[in-house]
């Protein structure tokens, strides 16, 4: 199975696949469901150390928490609670942190972002116990006590602040047989990147994506470059503190054949001579017919993800799941057998959370 971006590439093709939809509803839909209320933004929010506390909202099923380093790329996390501790956070950095609670995607729909919050994580600074020895007295003659040595003060060493390995661009951006490969970046914990038709990062039906909302670590994407166009690519390291180093782009074009234009040859004027004038019965022009396949029969929810049952004559299919409506922008699709061809009946899918796709 390829390995395939949330964000497919949804070119239109003027072949005739076959389009399968689908549209599941998980959870029970309750009466009203459509007219969707949004819920207030969490308030009272406060830092204490590294713990992170607001007010409970109403009819929230529970809070997404966004942090950074201030001026850099946000990390999140969703909790059910109304408190988030932080961890392995940098010494000597400022953060900034928001909340926002959690609609259930059918009655109520996500807050705004909270206030944000400002804090820096504590210094910890270890506590030394020093260690003194005493000098006893003599037992012989009786002599005037001996006096204690004075107590030592020792002064504990700080500890040295890691300094973070700056992030370089992927050395060696590639394309490959079967897609596009680079080389590994030193410090880095996952990958972001894109293929486009129309320009780097370019918005719309013409773009695969790696690494945008969920991590990717690989050093390769899988990728089928099919037709004669440029594809502009691009790829970053992300780090362990959610900072990103910068780009390293290749653009990699497919260009049609020459037309090949046939010299031109000399030919002799003939000698006229009496000719017959024969007419030729016209020969009927064939006229090509396009087939269209039926629809898939039996497109059904599998444990791995989606299945449909093959209609007689089909060669390859061309579909999507969408969060929201058939076909969305944005981030919210999958799609399979746009601008490739896709011959397989199952797409392996994870439906995680109450969604409707």
């Amino acid at each position: 199975m390829r390995n395939m971006s949330r964000r497919g590439l949804r070119r239109r093709s003027l072949s005739l696949p076959v389009m399968v939809l689908l549209s599941i509803t998980l959870g029970a839909l309750a009466p009203g469901a459509l007219a969707q209320t949004k819920l207030p933004r969490p308030q009272n929010p406060s830092v204490q150390g590294l713990t992170y506390t607001w007010s409970a909202v109403e009819n929230a099923s529970g809070y997404e928490v966004r942090w950074r380093i201030i001026n850099y790329n946000w990390s999140y996390i969703e909790v059910p609670g109304t408190s988030h501790t932080f961890s392995n956070l940098q010494t000597n950095r400022g953060y900034e942190t928001v909340v926002r609670a959690k609609g259930d995607g059918v009655n109520y729909t996500d807050s705004d972002w909270s206030e944000p919050r400002t804090f820096a994580p504590p210094t910890h600074t270890p506590t030394l116990t020093p260690t003194i020895t005493n000098t006893p007295p003599p037992t012989a003659t009786p002599r005037p006590t001996a006096t204690p040595q004075p107590t030592a003060t020792i002064t504990p060493t700080p500890i040295p602040t890691a300094t973070p390995i700056p992030l370089t661009a992927p050395a060696n951006l590639r394309v490959t047989a079967n897609g596009i490969a680079w080389d590994a970046v030193a410090g880095a914990a996952s990958y972001q990147g894109s293929v486009c038709l129309n320009n780097y990062g370019d918005q719309g039906y013409s773009c695969h994506y790696w690494g945008h909302g969920s991590p990717y670590f690989d050093t390769h994407f899988s990728y089928s470059f099919v037709g004669y166009h440029t594809w502009y690519i691009q790829t970053r390291a992300r780090g362990g503190d959610g900072a990103y180093g910068p780009f390293a782009r290749i653009t990699h074009t497919i260009a049609p054949p020459p037309t090949f234009t046939p010299t031109p040859t000399y030919t002799p004027t003939p000698t006229p001579t009496p000719t017959l004038t024969y007419t030729p019965t016209p020969t009927a022009t064939p006229t090509n017919t396009l087939f269209k396949p039926a629809r898939p029969a039996n497109l059904r929810i599998t444990n791995t993800g989606i299945a449909w049952d093959a209609p007689a004559g089909a060669v390859s299919y061309q579909g999507s799941i969408c969060l929201g409506n058939y076909g969305s922008r944005g981030h919210s699709c999958l799609g399979w057998g746009w601008g490739e061809t896709y011959t397989q009946t199952t797409v392996n899918y994870n439906f995680a959370g109450q969604k409707k796709w």
